[in-house]
């Protein structure tokens, strides 16, 4: 096994552990929370689903250009190229000639579950949005 392989393998590793962290310190009830996508979901996912759609939800427009959703995604620890699912069926984004956009499926997501979650959040991902939707 190349060197490569072994730093990929121990980040996967490194998020499933921080996924049940997560789930373990939630402190919430047994019931999964709803993902960004509609379906039930692990808190780390839900998290990190925050941490990326917080950077839409605090930029002008609720819009970002693809290189800054690229980056965004990375700093939320998604694979850029992976993010496909926040656009499909009642998306969370959506493409607008050169931006990608929060839509309100995804506003709507964010403000019932970011309250619920914003300290978790700001701990796993201390570079996330500090908001106060009141």
């Amino acid at each position: 096994m190349n060197v490569h392989a072994m730093i990929r393998s121990l980040d996967v590793i490194q998020s499933e552990l921080d996924r049940l962290r997560a789930d373990l310190e939630s402190g919430l009830p047994a019931d999964p929370p709803i993902g960004p996508n509609g379906k039930p979901a692990d808190v780390f996912d839900v998290l990190r689903g925050l941490c990326f759609l917080g950077s839409f939800y605090v930029a002008s427009g609720r819009r970002l250009q693809p290189s800054a959703a690229s980056e965004a995604a990375r700093q939320a620890g998604y694979d850029p190229r992976g993010t496909g699912g926040f656009y499909t069926g009642k998306g969370c984004l959506r493409s607008d000639e050169d931006y990608r956009v929060l839509t309100q499926v995804g506003i709507d997501w964010f403000e019932s579950m970011y309250p619920r979650y914003k300290e978790q959040l700001l701990k796993k991902f201390p570079g996330a949005p500090d908001i106060d939707l009141n």
